[in-house]
């Protein structure tokens, strides 16, 4: 075979081999290389503006109380959500605050002054039981009566900045507490809190009795209903709940590539079930005070070179509208359920997709909003 024939096919096999090494070296050079790892997981993240159905029953105990959120029949998440915190208010109690108001009403009948005292005075230290006293004295939920002024001073009332105008009110068993709030803005409010503070000032024991025989109706009644709704307003936040993974990624290659929107959750539960969930991607916000505000995005995430992004994949559908939303919600609460996440990036070039895989981990819950 003539030499320059064979020179030429060298040169054009050399030129191949030369092409071929050339792109798969610009393919390794420009490998798409994510470090992924989740950072947070929550089944309880809901779209407060949605309007849903709440039950009869509910909204018609909830009319009957005096301190818990109402609701109408057709009503937002968020509005469910404001009212499971009122009622977790009185869930959450670990002491019995009706055996306390049972306990000073014996003490005013049996004229034990400074034992009921001392007991108020613990009383008005407790937050929850402080504000409840407050809101049903100044929206004249109860009667309070006037003081009886021929009775002495036992204990001191001072004017305080706090809270935009309250009350100092100075115990015998050297107790401070503040008591109420905006006096400076409502003198209404102030006044009919004066007539409280009166009673304690002068120790009037029949005007105190008077008034905390009405707080325990009312407390009871309020608590007595939260006790009732609690498990069926829990069901409704539950099965318009979502799950959210917060996502850490960081692109540790020299070429930027796009998150795609979508992605697969795949959990397996400690009896081999598979449940598979179709997610979205959110944007997060994160100031500095580390409150997250979430934005939906129609635009793929960008990830340049050597930076790294935190963002979310949130389920498309809440509990109540998944095929098997309660073995889902039981897995998860079980602890002992794991998942992954499937999601795909994309780069430049002839190999664009990149399928992405999380470790797989324990499906639990990491922190929550109540």
């Amino acid at each position: 075979m003539d030499t320059q024939i064979i020179g030429a096919i060298l040169t054009a096999g050399l030129s191949i081999i030369a092409g071929v090494a050339g792109y798969f070296y610009r393919e390794y050079r420009n490998r798409v290389e994510p470090f992924v790892a989740i950072k947070s997981i929550r089944g309880d993240i809901k779209k407060l503006s949605q309007n849903i159905e709440i039950p009869n029953p509910i909204v018609t105990s909830l009319k009957k109380t005096i301190t818990l959120n109402k609701l109408y029949e057709n009503d937002s998440v968020g509005e469910v959500y404001e009212t499971a915190k009122t009622i977790n208010r009185f869930k959450s109690d670990e002491s019995d605050p009706i055996e306390k108001l049972k306990l000073i009403l014996s003490m005013t009948k049996e004229n034990k002054i400074e034992e009921s005292l001392d007991l108020l005075s613990k009383i008005l230290l407790v937050s929850s039981y402080s504000n409840f006293i407050f809101y049903v004295i100044a929206t004249s939920k109860i009667t309070v009566p006037k003081v009886n002024p021929d009775l002495q001073i036992m204990n001191h009332i001072y004017p305080s900045n706090e809270f935009n105008g309250s009350l100092c009110i100075s115990f015998l068993n050297s107790t401070a507490v503040v008591f109420g709030e905006n006096f400076n803005k409502h003198e209404m409010i102030r006044e009919k809190c004066m007539n409280f503070a009166h009673l304690i000032e002068r120790a009037d024991i029949i005007g105190l009795n008077s008034v905390f025989s009405q707080i325990k109706d009312l407390y009871e009644n309020d608590m007595n209903i939260s006790k009732e709704i609690y498990p069926l307003i829990y069901d409704i936040l539950q099965n318009n709940s979502r799950w959210e993974f917060q996502i850490f990624i960081a692109n540790l290659g020299k070429t930027p590539f796009l998150i795609h929107l979508k992605a697969d959750l795949i959990v397996k539960d400690i009896n081999g079930a598979i449940f598979k969930e179709k997610c979205y991607a959110l944007r997060l916000w994160i100031d500095e005070e580390n409150k997250t505000t979430r934005e939906d995005t129609d635009s793929p995430l960008i990830l340049c070179s050597e930076k790294d992004l935190t963002f979310a994949f949130i389920t498309e559908k809440t509990q109540g509208e998944m095929q098997h939303g309660k073995a889902f919600r039981e897995a998860f609460e079980s602890g002992k359920a794991k998942f992954y996440i499937e999601f795909i990036v994309e780069k430049n070039g002839i190999n664009r997709i990149k399928r992405v895989k999380t470790y797989p981990m324990l499906f639990k819950q990491t922190s929550s909003s109540i």
